[in-house]
C-alpha cells in the first residue's frame, strides 16, 4: 500500500524570454513560441488531442493584450476559462484512470510562463477516486517529453532564451502512509520522495541529487537539483500532502507560485550567463596585461630608449595605438554585459523577496503558520552570494579598462614626444640646408671677382686641372675652383646654421627672462588679503582681481 499514491499531481513551470535588451551579445529573440511548441509535443506526446494554436492562442495571432501579467489564452475558444483543459483515460494493469490538466499561458513582465498540470483527480463523477501505483508518473512523461535535455547549451536551437524550469510533483498522502510517516523516522517521507522521482526520470536523464527539505504550507517539501551544477541539473520539487489544507493553499497561491518560481530561473539564468562572460572577461584581461607587459618591456630592451625611439619601435607603437582602442571596446562592453546581469539579478531578487511577501500576508489571513524558510533560503543565502560574486567580479575586471586607458595614452604620449622631436629635426635640418645653399650661391657668386679669368678656349682636364696632371706646370682650373669652395661655404654654412637654430631654441627663454630683467619687469600677483584675525577689522578685505 506505501507504493500506492492518492490523487498524484504534475505541475511544469517552464519560462522563456519575451524581449531580450537590444545590443546584448549573449541574447537573441529565437523562436519566441518555444514554450507553447514544447506544450503542444508534450500534449501530443500525451495522446491528447487539444494543441495550441492560433484560434485559442494571442501570442500565435500576434496581437498580444498591452500589461505586465496577461493571459494569453483565448477565454472564447476554450469555454471562457483562462486556461487549455484537457483529459484523457489510461490503462495501468487493469484498471482505467482517468486523467485531467491544463495549460496556462502567461506573460509576465519580459517573460513568457507556462503552467502545465496532469493530474489523477481527487474525485471523479462525485466518488472518490482510488490511490495508483507511483509507476503512474511513468505515464505523465512518456520519453522523457517533460524535460529539455541540455536545456541550457541549446543544441536544437542555439539562439533560444529559455530561461529554466521547475517540475513539482504532490500527492496526498494516505491515511495508512500518514500513520506510517508518524510511527517511523523521517526517512520514511524521504524515500517516498526519492521513488516519486525514480519513477518520473527515466533513461538516460540523470536523476537529480538531492538538495533540500522543508515545509510549506504544512507539509513536508523536498528538493532536488543542484546549484552549482545548474546546466545539467533540473530543478524539482516533491511536495507531500499531510495537512488537508495544503491543497486549497496551493490553488489559492498558484499564480504567485508561478511567478515566484519565474524569478528563481530567472536569477539562477543570468548567474549561469555571468558564468560564460566570466571567461571570456578573464581572457580579455590576461590578452590585455600581456600586450601591455610586452610593449614596456621592448621598450626597455630598446638601446636609445629613454631618450628616442627607433624607427621600428615606433612603428610598433603606431600599430598598437590603432589596435588597442578597438580591445577597449570589446572589453568595455564585456563589462556592460556583466554589469547588466548584475542589475538583472538585483532586479529579480527584490521580485522573489516581493512575491514571498504577499503569500506570507495571504496565509496571515487565513491565520496559517507563517513560516515561509523553505521559499525564503533562497532569497537570503543563495541570492546573496551570486551578488557578491558579481560584485567581485566587476571590482577585478574594472581594473583592465583603467590599466588598458593608461597604456593608451603612454603611449600614445611616447609617440607624440618622438614625432615632436623628429618634426623639430627635420626643421633644423631643412634650415640649415637652406643656410648652407644660401652661403654657397653669394661664395660662387662672389668668387670670379677674386679669379683671374682664363682664355674662353682654355681646355679642362681631368681632374678639372689646366693641363694634364703629370705637367709640372698644371694648376686648378678656375671652374674647379669656384665649384669647391662653393661647397666648403655651403657645408661650413649648413655647419652654422645648424648650431644658430640649436642655441638660439636653447638660449631663446634665457634671453627673454634677461629683456624682462632688463626693462624692469615684474609679473603682477594679485594683492594680499587680510588674515582673519586682522586687527583692522573695520576695512573690508580685498579680493584679489
Amino acid at each position: 500500500m506505501f507504493d500506492k499514491v492518492y490523487a498524484p499531481n504534475v505541475h511544469l513551470f517552464a519560462f522563456h524570454a519575451h524581449k531580450v535588451l537590444a545590443g546584448d551579445a549573449n541574447s537573441n529573440e529565437g523562436n519566441i513560441n518555444y514554450l507553447w511548441d514544447k506544450c503542444n509535443r508534450i500534449l501530443t506526446a500525451l495522446g491528447v488531442n487539444k494543441k495550441f494554436n492560433r484560434e485559442n492562442l494571442t501570442s500565435y495571432q500576434k496581437s498580444e493584450p498591452p500589461g505586465t501579467r496577461i493571459d494569453l489564452i483565448v477565454p472564447e475558444k476554450v469555454g471562457n476559462r483562462r486556461s487549455l483543459p484537457f483529459e484523457k483515460t489510461i490503462q495501468q494493469g487493469n484498471v482505467k484512470i482517468p486523467i485531467k490538466g491544463f495549460a496556462l499561458p502567461k506573460r509576465i513582465s519580459d517573460s513568457y510562463a507556462l503552467g502545465l498540470n496532469i493530474r489523477v483527480p481527487e474525485k471523479e463523477a462525485g466518488q472518490k477516486t482510488e490511490p495508483v501505483d507511483i509507476s503512474i508518473f511513468k505515464q505523465f512523461n512518456p520519453s522523457n517529453c517533460l524535460f529539455n535535455p541540455n536545456h541550457y547549451s541549446l543544441p536544437l536551437d542555439p539562439n533560444l532564451n529559455f530561461l529554466g524550469q521547475t517540475i513539482l510533483i504532490t500527492i496526498t498522502l494516505t491515511d495508512e502512509q500518514n500513520e506510517a510517516a508518524a510511527k517511523t523516522d523521517s526517512n520514511f517521507l524521504k524515500n517516498l520522495a526519492d521513488k516519486c522521482l525514480e519513477s518520473l526520470i527515466q533513461c538516460p536523464l540523470k536523476t537529480p541529487t538531492f538538495s533540500g527539505e522543508g515545509k510549506l504550507f504544512g507539509s513536508p517539501i523536498f528538493e532536488y537539483g543542484s546549484l552549482s551544477q545548474i546546466e545539467d541539473s533540473w530543478h524539482i520539487l516533491i511536495w507531500l500532502f499531510t495537512n488537508p489544507t495544503t491543497s486549497e493553499r496551493l490553488f489559492d497561491c498558484y499564480n504567485d507560485l508561478l511567478e515566484l518560481l519565474l524569478y528563481r530561473n530567472k536569477i539562477l539564468h543570468t548567474y549561469h550567463e555571468r558564468d560564460k562572460i566570466y571567461y571570456v572577461t578573464r581572457d580579455e584581461y590576461e590578452q590585455i596585461e600581456q600586450i601591455i607587459n610586452e610593449t614596456f618591456e621592448n621598450l626597455n630592451k630598446e638601446k636609445s630608449y629613454p631618450q628616442r625611439l627607433s624607427q621600428n619601435v615606433l612603428q610598433k607603437l603606431n600599430t598598437q595605438l590603432m589596435q588597442m582602442p578597438t580591445k577597449a571596446v570589446e572589453y568595455a562592453r564585456l563589462l556592460r554585459d556583466i554589469e547588466i546581469r548584475q542589475h538583472t539579478l538585483n532586479i529579480n531578487t527584490q521580485n522573489y523577496k516581493d512575491k514571498v511577501s504577499k503569500i506570507r500576508t495571504y496565509l496571515k489571513s487565513k491565520s496559517d503558520p507563517l513560516d515561509l524558510k523553505f521559499l525564503e533560503t533562497f532569497s537570503k543565502e543563495t541570492c546573496v552570494t551570486f551578488q557578491k560574486q558579481i560584485t567581485a567580479d566587476l571590482g577585478y575586471f574594472q581594473h583592465g579598462s583603467g590599466l588598458l586607458d593608461t597604456a593608451i595614452n603612454s603611449i600614445r604620449g611616447m609617440v607624440d614626444i618622438e614625432e615632436a622631436q623628429r618634426d623639430r629635426d627635420l626643421q633644423v635640418t631643412v634650415q640649415a640646408l637652406g643656410f648652407g645653399l644660401a652661403t654657397a650661391g653669394v661664395v660662387a657668386t662672389s668668387i670670379p671677382y677674386l679669379i683671374k679669368a682664363e682664355p674662353e678656349n682654355y681646355p679642362i682636364r681631368l681632374p678639372f686641372t689646366t693641363r694634364a696632371i703629370n705637367f709640372p706646370t698644371s694648376e686648378i682650373h678656375p671652374f674647379s675652383l669656384v665649384l669647391l669652395m662653393s661647397l666648403g661655404a655651403g657645408l661650413l654654412g649648413a655647419r652654422l646654421g645648424v648650431w644658430a637654430v640649436v642655441s638660439g631654441v636653447m638660449n631663446l627663454k634665457r634671453i627673454v627672462a634677461s629683456v624682462r630683467k632688463l626693462v624692469g619687469f615684474q609679473p603682477k600677483l594679485p594683492p594680499k588679503q587680510d588674515k582673519p584675525n586682522s586687527p583692522d577689522k573695520d576695512k573690508d578685505p580685498e579680493l584679489p582681481a
